[in-house]
């Protein structure tokens, strides 16, 4: 009994360290996809299912989109009564680059007039009418936009200033009343009173309420909100109707419009982006997305036309103020002549004094001209000294320089090209920079020109003056009534003149802001989406099932790598350093008393224990008794379980056998066989008299239980006493199988394991903890006895499992068919 005994086992599976430990095992990897098949199964089951439930009460999104063309500002050549002096408006065309107008057309303020304008801020629903949810509208109303159709009597709000949450109550004559809450404890306060179609203001805002569907006579559904409806149109709603009203601010849903739900792309590629702009929104009501889309399309190219049309409307204002001044002296230029040849009675004046004021009219005109191009020169002048200034080419036609009017039409035209070079490259570019420099070139040619011509028109205009100022010198040596008549008559033509001039300027400034036109247009109208573009219901089932696929492979993946344990049969292997004296596959059947090798004996787990027995007949000697320990380092590794089994195939070999319960406060045995109160070891060691053996249920073995006398928490095993009992059995049986409490979870196990001659650890796969075990080999190696390992929880695939040897004739079928058959 107390000859040491060597270990003739090899290290199964222990690596050396010059071996490599970083082995890809797709076997393993699949063998725990299966083994935790029902984890991941259920992750998928549960997050497709809370797919499903998100997808069945959310509410359906639409996506109603249009194109817009984003042309370039054009100007049609219009002559004013085939002067020379006529505009040159064909100078007027510039391009913006599709970026900057998208930027125009996503901007705030743009976005903010088409929401108040369409109501989109505002949401107003009967009181208590239930949310349409996707599973509503997919079913009860079998997926129809008509189901967002308003009713005959619906309405709707727009330029809505007035934010927060209200309810509205309808009265009388289409009148209503509008409420705001409390708080939770406080009472209604009564907001404002107005009637349906007309504005209703408050200190803190506005709104319209009109319906949202007008009469037979005020058209469609479709019809903007914000278009006027003839008040004969409007329908009737019954006194006593409840709404609820959602206002939230215009400024803050235009931010997160164009942030997100609206999209505004431009066609092409983005280094070559064409002038095709796709305006989109999604939306939770697909009639007020397609109104919005157009609004915001036809809201845009009314602003570009505006913005297009300054540059004439200040010609324009600028000619037209001149001319209301002349006409006003001419008016009194004309009382002054007639009251003054009332009073004089001279009609007619000499002659030579008639010759000196002709030529003085003359001189007047003369300056007053040479004055209108000096000024359009000084204009030019200031325009030209900022480097992103225009030239206004009604300016250029006043000067009469024809070589400035083709530098100005010159410098139009490759600032034009330098705009769409840089839509493509960057400023560091060869082909931009070298236009960039021709656009300085010409710009500085103009404003050269330009100072000559003001130094020029200045000279001209000071000789003109001095021949003013010489005619004045002649005319005072006429009659003083002839030469105020003279003067007069003089003054009255020269008005006249001017005032003819002036017209003339200003229907040209007129022609040249109606000629005003851009290229802009809407391509494709916004059209009612029939389909709602969320949730899409598959797509996000299979996305929910796939994310708690992966969820459940990380879980389980990580638990393997995280979780500390031994999670497979191959980590045991490569990392414990101990003999393996046999691997115990999985089992359904876990009652060891109830038919453990199932119905025929034969089966992978019973020929584990056969291996086992092998192993340990090749490690015992077989001349005396042995004293076999099973041990682990936890609990619920099946080390009980084990034993048992063991005993049994010992016994089944013609082995006298007995198992020894040495697990004394929390016994395992006793749960598959009732044992409990029975005699046992514990009363052997206390009164030193041998209490009866119990026979194993179905006979083959002999059991000692752990007895009816527990020890005392902490009491100290007696060894002595316990090897005396060892001996005692050794006469009578081949094989004493203690089944010892975990270590180093009691420390029983060290007294067990130095009255043994061989010691078992059973490891459980995904039970033991490697620290612990560690510690518990640790402890073992301190009694120097025979040691190794039994793994329990192996893959049964690894083993067989339903392999053909362990099926019936029945299930197996015939290897070969057909010919083959002998």
């Amino acid at each position: 009994m107390k000859q040491k005994m060597a270990t003739q086992l090899p290290a199964i599976g222990f690596h050396a360290h010059h071996e490599p430990h970083d082995i890809v095992d797709f076997g393993l990897f699949l063998r725990t996809l299966r083994q935790q098949a029902r984890t991941i199964l259920l992750f998928t089951g549960i997050a497709a299912a809370a797919a499903l439930l998100h997808v069945l009460l959310a509410v359906p999104q639409f996506t109603a989109s249009g194109a817009l063309y984003l042309g370039e500002t054009q100007q049609g050549s219009g002559s004013g009564g085939g002067s020379s002096n006529a505009v040159n408006l064909s100078a007027y065309a510039q391009q913006s680059d599709v970026e900057t107008q998208i930027e125009l057309l996503t901007t705030g303020t743009l976005i903010q007039r088409a929401v108040l304008e369409t109501g989109l801020n505002a949401t107003i629903h009967p009181a208590g009418a239930p949310a349409l949810r996707y599973w509503r509208w997919k079913w009860l109303d079998h997926g129809s936009t008509k189901a967002f159709l308003p009713a005959a009597d619906a309405l709707r709000v727009v330029d809505a200033t007035l934010v927060g949450k209200f309810r509205l109550v309808t009265g009388a004559g289409n009148t209503y009343k509008l409420y705001k809450a409390g708080g939770i404890f406080g009472r209604e306060k009564p907001v404002l009173s107005g009637t349906i179609g007309t504005v209703a203001h408050t200190a803190d805002g506005a709104l319209l309420v009109r319906f949202a569907r007008p009469g037979k006579s005020g058209g469609s559904a479709a019809t903007l909100p914000g278009a006027a409806v003839p008040s004969a149109a409007l329908a009737k709603i019954s006194p006593g109707r409840i709404f609820d009203l959602s206002v939230v601010a215009p400024d803050a849903l235009a931010n997160g419009l164009a942030g997100g739900q609206l999209r505004v792309t431009a066609g092409g590629s983005p280094t070559r982006p064409t002038k095709l702009a796709r305006i989109s929104l999604r939306w939770s009501d697909p009639f007020l997305a397609q109104i919005f889309v157009n609004h915001l399309m036809h809201d845009y190219i009314a602003t570009q036309l505006q913005w297009k049309a300054e540059a004439a409307s200040v010609t324009e204002t600028f000619v037209t103020g001149q001319l209301a001044n002349v006409a006003r002296r001419l008016a009194r230029a004309d009382q002054e002549l007639s009251a003054y040849q009332a009073k004089t009675g001279i009609i007619d004046p000499q002659q030579a004094a008639q010759a000196a004021v002709e030529q003085m009219s003359q001189l007047e005109q003369r300056r007053g001209q040479q004055l209108l191009q000096l000024q359009a020169l000084r204009q030019l002048h200031g325009a030209m000294m900022g480097r992103r200034s225009r030239v206004n080419p009604y300016l250029t036609s006043e000067t009469n320089d024809p070589v400035l009017t083709s530098l100005t039409t010159s410098l139009s035209e490759a600032e034009v090209k330098l705009s769409q070079l840089r839509a493509e490259f960057t400023d560091r570019a060869q082909n931009v920079q070298i236009q960039q420099a021709q656009v300085n070139q010409l710009r500085a040619s103009i404003r050269e020109l330009i100072d000559n011509d003001l130094a020029s028109a200045s000279q001209s205009l000071a000789s003109i003056e001095r021949l003013i100022a010489s005619d004045r010198t002649k005319l005072k040596n006429q009659p003083a009534e002839s030469l105020k008549v003279r003067a007069l008559t003089r003054k009255s033509k020269q008005l006249a003149q001017l005032y003819e001039v002036l017209t003339q300027k200003a229907e040209q400034a007129q022609i040249s802001k109606a000629a005003t036109i851009i290229d802009t247009r809407v391509v494709t109208s916004s059209r009612l989406p029939l389909r709602a573009t969320s949730p899409r219901a598959a797509i996000t089932v299979v996305a929910g099932a796939m994310v708690g696929f992966f969820a459940g492979l990380a879980l389980v993946f990580g638990r393997r790598a995280f979780s500390g344990r031994y999670e497979s049969e191959e980590q045991i292997r490569r990392a414990v350093r101990l003999p393996v004296y046999g691997a115990v596959p999985q089992q359904v059947q876990r009652l060891i008393g109830a038919n453990a090798f199932g119905p025929d004996n034969f089966n992978p787990f019973s020929e584990a224990f056969q291996l086992i027995k092998r192993n340990i007949y090749r490690n015992t000697n077989g001349s005396h008794a042995s004293a076999i320990l099973l041990i682990s380092a936890s609990k619920q590794d099946g080390k009980t379980t084990i034993a048992a089994n063991l005993c049994r195939t010992l016994a089944e070999d013609g082995k006298r056998v007995v198992l020894l319960d040495c697990d004394f406060y929390l016994s395992r045995l006793n749960l598959l066989v009732d044992f409990e109160g029975l005699p046992g070891l514990t009363d052997w060691l206390q009164t030193g008299s041998r209490p009866k053996l119990q026979r194993w249920p179905d006979g083959k073995f002999w059991v000692l239980p752990s007895g009816g006398a527990a020890p005392e928490r902490g009491a100290r095993l007696d060894e002595a006493a316990l090897r005396g009992i060892i001996e005692t059995l050794g006469e009578e049986f081949d094989y004493i199988i203690l089944d010892s409490p975990p270590l180093p979870i009691v420390s029983d196990g060290l007294v067990l394991g130095s009255v043994s001659d061989l010691i078992l650890s059973v490891v459980g796969v995904s039970n033991t903890m490697r620290r612990a075990f560690d510690l518990h080999n640790e402890l073992i190696e301190t009694l120097d006895k025979p040691h190794g390992l039994i793994i329990n929880g192996a893959d049964a695939m690894t083993y067989g499992g339903e392999d053909a040897y362990f099926l019936g004739a029945a299930r197996r079928g015939p290897k070969f068919t057909g010919w083959f058959r002998i």
